[in-house]
């Protein structure tokens, strides 16, 4: 039996319309996310077979980390990426992680994780038919149920695929601004065309680009100060818990 979470469409008690249908819109996008990702996949593949190898010499464990996720009409499925953090990184509960840094993860993952390149493995979700290139980011059940709790319409974000990127991602939101990233995953669902999500994939590149360099820069970095910031759920709320001190790496 499927596991799926409940939906919930209304906002300020007042019902909201479904995410309108459009069939060939639908029909047309598979084809490109199947075609883009086995691409990519090959592509990618050397950048993810050496990322992998400084992984475990940085911390020896899986290859990949299997995580729980809520997909297209709430269905739970397994993301695939690329481990950048040690295995018991999350041993004590849930985190979000942040845009500007995660005191979990050490200076190979934190490279990985800046260059985006642990995401690369979930074109494999995108070949299976569990996500799009294109579309709001899935998030852990957990966390679903966290914010649909705080945001009626959260659940909306489900009456579509999830995507490896979408607007609130090229705007540099991250799981924390949960309630700015809503208005931009429905934003992004009433107005979804093909045209549109060319220009996210576009912005999108633009920004690994950036970030590649960025991260290269820092890695590079004879003081190399690592962000000890994270969001962790404590008793179903979330606070951010920052150390008093920052870990410096030298290389």
């Amino acid at each position: 039996m499927e596991s799926r979470v409940s939906h919930k469409y209304e906002l300020n008690g007042l019902p909201l319309q479904e995410s309108p249908y459009k069939p060939f819109y639908e029909f047309s996008k598979r084809i490109f996310d199947f075609v883009f990702a086995v691409v990519f996949l090959i592509l990618s593949s050397p950048f993810v077979l050496v990322a992998a190898i400084l992984m475990q010499l940085e911390s020896p464990g899986p290859v990949f980390y299997i995580q729980k996720r809520v997909g297209f009409n709430g269905k739970i499925f397994h993301l695939v990426k690329l481990r950048s953090m040690p295995p018991n990184a999350e041993n004590n509960g849930p985190v979000l992680s942040r845009e500007d840094g995660d005191g979990r993860i050490g200076q190979v993952g934190s490279f990985i994780r800046k260059a985006k390149i642990d995401e690369l493995t979930q074109f494999v979700n995108v070949l299976l038919g569990h996500m799009s290139v294109v579309g709001p980011r899935p998030e852990r059940p957990f966390f679903v149920k966290l914010f649909s709790a705080q945001y009626s319409e959260f659940d909306r974000r489900h009456t579509v695929k999830p995507g490896i990127t979408g607007l609130a991602q090229f705007k540099k939101l991250d799981a924390f601004q949960a309630y700015n990233r809503l208005r931009l995953d429905l934003f992004y669902i009433e107005h979804r065309s093909f045209g549109f999500d060319m220009k996210i994939i576009l912005h999108t590149a633009v920004h690994c680009i950036e970030n590649l360099f960025e991260a290269r820069e820092k890695f590079n970095s004879p003081n190399n100060v690592l962000d000890n910031g994270a969001i962790k759920s404590v008793n179903g709320s979330l606070k951010k818990e920052e150390s008093a001190q920052t870990q410096k790496t030298t290389v």
